[in-house]
C-alpha cells in the first residue's frame, strides 16, 4: 500500500483498531520428534497409523500458532478419519478388481471426474469444521457447480 493510503486507513480506523500477526512458537526439535515417530509408526503399521499422525501433526501446529494471544485447536476424531480412509482404499480396491475382470469398467473414471468436486468440498468442509479459534469452529460450504467449473478451468490452464 502507498503511504497516502496507509495514512487514510489509519485516520479512518476506530481507536479500537489494532493490527495482529500470527506467531508460531513451536520448536524444530519438538516437531522433528513428532515427525520421526509418525514416520516410523506409519511404516510399521503399513500406513494405518497415518490417521493418528495427521491428528498429532495438526494439533502440534495449531496449538503453537497464536493470534492475539489465542491459539487454534484441531478437534478431529481418529475414527472418522480412519473410516474415510478405509472407504477410499476399499473403493480403489473394488475399482481395480472390476478393471481386472473387464477393461470396460474403466468407464467408471468418468463418474469419478464428476464426483471429484463433491469429494474435495467434503474434505475441505471436514477439515474446517475440525478447526477452531477461540472456541469458534470454522465452516465451509462448497457448491458443486462452481467447484466443477474451477476444476475444469484449472485443468485447461495447465494442459
Amino acid at each position: 500500500m502507498s503511504d497516502a493510503l496507509n495514512n487514510r486507513v489509519s485516520q479512518s480506523a476506530s481507536p479500537e483498531f489494532r493490527e495482529h500477526s500470527f506467531v508460531f512458537s513451536g520448536g524444530t526439535f519438538t516437531y522433528f520428534k513428532i515427525w520421526i515417530i509418525n514416520v516410523l509408526l506409519s511404516i510399521i503399521t503399513i500406513r494405518i497409523y497415518s490417521a493418528w499422525a495427521k491428528v498429532r501433526r495438526l494439533r502440534y501446529f495449531y496449538q503453537n500458532i497464536t493470534l492475539d494471544g489465542y491459539h487454534f485447536d484441531y478437534h478431529a476424531e481418529l475414527v472418522k478419519i480412519l473410516i474415510g480412509r478405509f472407504i477410499v482404499v476399499g473403493t480403489l480396491i473394488l475399482y481395480n478388481i472390476l478393471v481386472a475382470i473387464s477393461p470396460f469398467f474403466t468407464i467408471l473414471l468418468i463418474g469419478y471426474i464428476f464426483l471429484l468436486p463433491v469429494i474435495i468440498n467434503s474434505s475441505l468442509s471436514f477439515s474446517l469444521r475440525m478447526t477452531s479459534f477461540r472456541d469458534i469452529r470454522f465452516g465451509f460450504r462448497g457448491d458443486y457447480w462452481p467447484a466443477l467449473g474451477s476444476m475444469f478451468c484449472c485443468r485447461l490452464q495447465f494442459c
